[in-house]
């Protein structure tokens, strides 16, 4: 048999287990998924009805990033305040929430990149409480500064050096000197809010600097 046969085989293989995994509308009668988190199952959302629906494997955003990242926020006992009780549950659901348009969306305008690009486009927003200047649920921006420091014992090194979690805690940052600046309590030194306004007017001229030097070094 001529090797162009064997070609077409192998592209019929292919394709045939990119439908096989990836049906358009399988899922949509699963309204459990609409409305996340699941019962019962606060990450379960990620590997049931994001990988289910458009499997991208470990290295995806839904295994390799969101439900590795939900299952250690939400398992973490090194803070325990209230502050950050309340945060990180609203946080979890507004994360996952911000993916169920591509739960909907058809297989065929899904990618692995795209997915990851939408969930990371969220999570500002979500981690500042809807990333207005009045946020409606808790922002990272008003936790007391351990708790900062919580966040990033929980973050693995090399999430915190790549470029699309460079430019979120950019975007982050921003919100969160807008926030504390509307609140007014920026000028009441010596209580925590004073220190925060601190912590992310420094946050976003570090943060600043590193996408500059980035960007230079990728005009080289």
């Amino acid at each position: 048999m001529s090797v162009l046969f064997y070609e077409r085989v192998f592209l019929l293989l292919v394709l045939t287990i990119v439908l096989a995994s990836c049906v358009p509308g399988a899922l949509a009668v699963d309204v459990t998924c609409e409305s996340p988190p699941l019962v019962n199952d606060m990450c379960g959302f990620y590997s049931r009805c994001i990988e289910a629906h458009f499997p991208c494997g470990d290295d995806g955003y839904a295994l390799g990033y969101g439900m590795k990242y939900c299952q250690r926020f939400s398992q973490y006992e090194g803070c325990d305040d209230d502050d950050w009780k309340s945060w990180v549950n609203s946080t979890l659901v507004c994360l996952q929430r911000s993916l169920v348009p591509v739960y909907d969306a058809d297989c065929s305008s899904l990618s692995c990149n795209g997915i990851k690009s939408t969930a990371f486009d969220s999570h500002p927003t979500c981690y500042t409480g809807g990333g207005d200047v009045a946020p409606v649920d808790p922002s990272i921006c008003f936790l007391p500064i351990k708790d900062q420091a919580c966040v990033l014992k929980i973050i693995d090194p090399k999430d915190l050096i790549h470029p699309a979690d460079i430019k979120q805690e950019l975007a982050t940052a921003e919100i969160c000197v807008k926030q504390l600046a509307h609140s007014g309590l920026c000028n009441h030194l010596g209580d925590r809010v004073s220190d925060n306004c601190r912590y992310w007017r420094d946050r976003v001229s570090n943060t600043t600097a590193t996408v500059t030097a980035m960007a230079g070094t990728q005009g080289l």
